[in-house]
């Protein structure tokens, strides 16, 4: 099993799942170098449990997770409080571009 948020990508800040900057808007949420294996947090913005969707062979937990984000929650940004005022699935997917690496794609 390869545990992506602790050997593979140890060195991101981004939600293997949607992209998301885990550092913004000073979010208590620690970025992948600190993470445990099957952490209790959430992204704030797919609400992937970090850590435990990751823990799957080859990213397929992050795949699986993002096709359901895209598929069944339509890429809703799911905490309000950190929502940006304009938030819809063109951003989502510019996001997705940008930040989560090629091969989890």
């Amino acid at each position: 099993m390869i545990h992506l948020n602790k050997q593979n990508y140890s060195k991101s800040n981004f939600c293997l799942v949607c992209g998301y900057d885990l550092r913004k808007d000073n979010v208590d949420f620690p970025d992948c170098n600190t993470i445990i294996e099957y952490s209790q947090e959430y992204c704030p913005c797919c609400s992937v449990q970090i850590g435990y969707t990751y823990a799957v062979d080859d990213g397929a937990g992050a795949k699986e997770f993002r096709k359901y984000w895209a598929e069944t929650l339509k890429y809703a940004f799911e905490d309000e409080d950190l929502k940006p005022e304009v938030w819809n699935k063109e951003m989502a997917l510019k996001q997705i571009e940008n930040n989560v690496p090629k091969e989890l794609l």
